[in-house]
């Protein structure tokens, strides 16, 4: 509760005849119960696991990148090396 809403909930509740003390304890409460599902702490701890799935989501995709570069680096070496070879045998046979 904000300070404004904090006040007229304990001015409502004096004006029903309750006690002072009875809406603190119930101001107290609500903080209290409200508190943990937003702070800072909070906040940081759950950037830091997503932080660490986005890491680990890119680490994948080098490595597959990786992967993907070396497969078409054989075969553009391998490519060029056929190539090589059929040219070669060509200068040799008889024209």
């Amino acid at each position: 509760m904000s300070r404004m809403d904090t006040r007229a909930f304990r001015s409502t509740l004096e004006t029903h005849g309750i006690d002072r003390e009875v809406s603190d304890a119930i101001v107290d409460l609500v903080e209290d119960s409200r508190e943990p599902f937003v702070t800072n702490e909070k906040l940081e701890l759950e950037m830091t696991k997503q932080a660490a799935a986005l890491n680990l989501s890119f680490a994948g995709l080098e490595t597959r990148f990786e992967a993907h570069k070396t497969h078409t680096t054989r075969l553009v070496l391998g490519t060029s090396g056929a190539l090589g070879l059929l040219m070669i045998m060509l200068r040799f046979l008889p024209t």
